[in-house]
């Protein structure tokens, strides 16, 4: 689901794409996105062997991108992006 970019954002904005959400554990969002009618569209990706990220359809709303690790190295940029802010909003795009 693609909206349309206001007038005054468009020289700097094509489109919205999503929201993405950084994570200790996925399977920690199902009653969430249960609740929210999330439709699953594109997951389990590893971007390395241990970032992986899906994406959920969320009606009326856009599209939710849930990204995790497996790696304990509090170096991985989502566990530093975890230890200092928390579990949440990781990237627009």
């Amino acid at each position: 689901m693609t909206t349309a970019v206001p007038d005054d954002l468009s020289h700097v904005v094509e489109r919205f794409d999503h929201v993405s959400m950084a994570v200790d554990d996925p399977a920690s969002l199902v009653p969430l996105l249960q609740f929210l009618g999330a439709t699953h569209v594109d997951g389990g990706h590893e971007a390395t062997p241990d970032f992986h990220w899906t994406q959920y359809d969320l009606p009326h709303w856009g599209r939710l991108e849930v990204i995790s690790t497996d790696s304990a190295d509090p170096n991985h940029f989502i566990n530093r992006f975890i230890n200092d802010r928390g579990e949440g909003l990781h990237h627009l795009t």
